[in-house]
């Protein structure tokens, strides 16, 4: 991240970017194909899948199975997914920077908009999907964290699996940050204790938000997330992510 700070044991799992679009042609199952041949020499693998999806029809939500494509680093670490009015660019661990994250969002993105002509977008979201893992099966999470789940005086301090999430507005409520931590499913046979931080920036009102300036709100929400887990880290959290416990 540009003000995000690198850590020798980065706890990031997965980033994500999305971008829901709004077309401004009817789709065409040549589109896939074309913005592949634009961007093969980065993502030469291709692969299709089948995903489940909503439609509300009439006040009901009905299933749907979607068809999108998959375009792929050599690795498969870094990959670029392709539907109807939808495009997403994921990097899974070991997380290589945002500066060489951003490049591959917006390459994807001059390829897919060359192809379709979109006319605005209808969402954006930026995501980063971080495991925290402790040795220790107990620990306490106020020495390790500054967003945790409160438990009162009057209740029992020991608990087990929890949820702990807050909606945090920004740029005048135009995007919002949801800020998630939780524990994961422990491993069959283990002790140890491992939680998820996620933290998800989207936009919520795209009404000022252009196909011009997809790399400015990139920035702005990128540099929002570094700030926010940043914030949510304690020095003790730091040390181990640094290697220095």
């Amino acid at each position: 991240m540009s003000s995000e700070k690198k850590y020798k044991n980065s706890p990031i799992s997965e980033a994500v970017c999305e971008l829901r679009i709004i077309s401004g042609l009817p789709w065409d199952l040549a589109v896939p194909g074309l913005v592949y041949e634009r961007l093969k020499k980065t993502f030469p693998k291709r692969r299709q899948v089948k995903t489940l999806g909503a439609t509300l029809t009439g006040g009901a939500v009905t299933t749907v199975e979607v068809e999108r494509l998959q375009f792929l680093q050599e690795d498969e670490k870094a990959l670029v997914v392709i539907g109807k009015d939808v495009l997403a660019v994921s990097r899974l661990n070991p997380y290589p920077g945002w500066e060489t994250y951003r490049p591959m969002i917006v390459d994807a993105f001059a390829a897919y908009r060359e192809i379709t002509n979109p006319t605005s977008f209808q969402r954006l979201g930026l995501r980063y999907v971080n495991q925290v893992n402790f040795k220790e099966s107990r620990v306490r999470l106020e020495d390790f964290f500054e967003f945790y789940p409160f438990v009162g005086k009057l209740l029992p301090q020991d608990h087990g699996t929890f949820i702990v999430g807050i909606d945090l507005p920004f740029s005048g409520g135009r995007d919002i940050l949801r800020l998630q931590l939780a524990t994961n499913a422990a491993a069959p046979g283990s002790s140890e204790l491992s939680l998820t931080l996620d933290l998800d920036y989207f936009l919520v009102d795209p009404s000022n938000v252009g196909l011009n300036d997809l790399e400015k709100w990139l920035e702005q929400a990128h540099s929002t997330l570094a700030k926010t887990f940043e914030g949510c880290l304690k020095d003790s959290l730091r040390k181990r992510f640094q290697g220095m416990d």
